[in-house]
């Protein structure tokens, strides 16, 4: 995982705005652009979707605060995001051995 000059962990996140719905897509900074296989599957952490601002874990609770949608993927942010009750680990899946969950406000 990417970190910062004082060890946190960073994150890749993209602000995606369609009519009054805001999507933000994050990835652990470390992941972005890469691509993960299965025997079925292929993931690829597209940077169109998911580059944007690399930020730390306060500014991506105040960005995922403010979404109507929020796609997940990777190991470190879904960690954070159980840790500190954004999502439920039940609602956490895994592709091609990656850890994703998306959460969406009704």
């Amino acid at each position: 995982m990417v970190a910062d000059a004082q060890g946190k962990i960073m994150y890749s996140v993209k602000v995606h705005k369609v009519g009054s719905d805001v999507l933000v897509a994050c990835c652990d900074k470390s992941i972005l652009g890469s691509r993960f296989n299965s025997d079925e599957l292929e993931l690829h952490v597209n940077e169109r979707f998911y580059g944007g601002e690399v930020v730390g874990e306060e500014d991506l609770i105040d960005m995922i605060s403010d979404a109507t949608v929020a796609n997940l993927l990777g190991d470190g942010v879904i960690d954070m995001a159980v840790r500190r009750g954004i999502i439920e680990q039940s609602a956490v899946r895994e592709i091609c051995g990656v850890k994703h969950a998306q959460l969406f406000v009704v």
